[in-house]
C-alpha cells in the first residue's frame, strides 16, 4: 500500500512538472514578443541599430558608447559571436569607444569594426582621427549628435525643475571636422539614408577594407520620452 501511495504520488508530480514544461516555451514567446514590441519603441535609436545590423556580417566587432544609442544596444543589437561587442558596460567609461575600436581594429584588420558613439563621448577622443588617417586604421564610427550629455539634460529637466547645468555642448561642425582631417564625410538625416565613402548602398559597411574616414551627422536637440540622441553621426576610418 505505501509503495502504491508513493509509486501514484511520483506519477501526479511527473503529470505536474510535463505540464509546466510544456506551458514555458508559451510564456517565454509571449514575454520575447512583448519585451520586443517595447524595444521597437525606442526610436529613433532602434533603427539605427537595425539598419546596422542588417549590413554588418555576423562577425562584425562593434564598440558602444555611453548614449542613448550606446544603452539600446545593451538590449536591442543582436550579437552572434563572442568577442564582437566591446562594452565598458556599467563601469561608464565616457569616451571609450572610439579609441577601443581603432584597438579592436588594429588587433583584427580582418574584421569590419563598428563605433558607435555620442557626441560628448566621441569628443574626448576626437583627436584620434589623426590616427586614424595617419595609420589608415579602417573603422567605422557613428557619432550621434543631440549637441548634449542626453540623459543627464533629461535627469535635469526632469528632477531639478528644469534647471539645467553643464549639460548643452557647443560641437564643431563634425563633418567639416573630419574634411580637416584628410576624411571623407556626408550628413544624413535618417537611418535609410546612412552612405558609404564609395557607394551609396549601407551594405558597403560590411567590407573591411581600409578606409580613410567618413562621418554621417544629422544635428538636434535631446527630445521625446526617452530623452536622448536625436541625431546620428557615421565617421569611417
Amino acid at each position: 500500500m505505501a509503495k502504491f501511495l508513493i509509486d501514484r504520488r511520483s506519477a501526479l508530480v511527473g503529470a505536474g512538472s510535463i505540464a509546466l514544461a510544456s506551458a514555458m516555451p508559451r510564456a517565454i514567446r509571449a514575454a520575447t514578443a512583448k519585451t520586443n514590441e517595447a524595444i521597437q519603441a525606442i526610436q529613433p535609436q532602434m533603427s539605427y541599430l537595425k539598419i546596422l545590423r542588417e549590413v554588418l556580417p555576423d562577425d562584425a566587432i562593434v564598440t558602444d558608447e555611453l548614449s542613448q544609442v550606446g544603452f539600446a544596444s545593451w538590449y536591442g543589437f543582436p550579437i552572434y559571436q563572442p568577442r564582437t561587442f566591446l562594452t565598458s558596460g556599467y563601469q561608464g567609461t565616457l569616451g571609450s569607444g572610439f579609441p577601443t575600436a581603432l584597438g579592436a581594429k588594429v588587433a583584427r584588420p580582418d574584421k569590419p569594426v563598428v563605433a558607435i558613439t555620442g557626441d560628448g563621448g566621441f569628443m574626448f577622443g576626437v583627436q584620434e582621427l589623426a590616427t586614424a588617417v595617419q595609420y589608415k586604421i579602417g573603422v567605422v564610427t557613428l557619432v550621434f549628435d543631440n549637441s548634449a550629455y542626453g540623459n543627464v539634460r533629461r535627469d535635469q529637466l526632469q528632477g531639478f525643475e528644469g534647471r539645467v547645468i553643464a549639460s548643452d555642448l557647443v560641437n564643431p561642425d563634425f563633418v567639416k571636422l573630419a574634411e580637416s582631417f584628410g576624411v571623407a564625410a556626408a550628413r544624413v538625416t535618417s537611418p535609410d539614408r546612412v552612405p558609404s565613402p564609395h557607394d551609396t548602398r549601407p551594405r558597403d559597411l560590411a567590407r573591411p577594407r581600409d578606409l580613410r574616414a567618413s562621418a554621417a551627422v544629422q544635428r538636434g536637440r535631446a527630445g521625446g520620452r526617452q530623452g536622448g540622441d536625436s541625431a546620428g553621426h557615421l565617421l569611417h576610418h
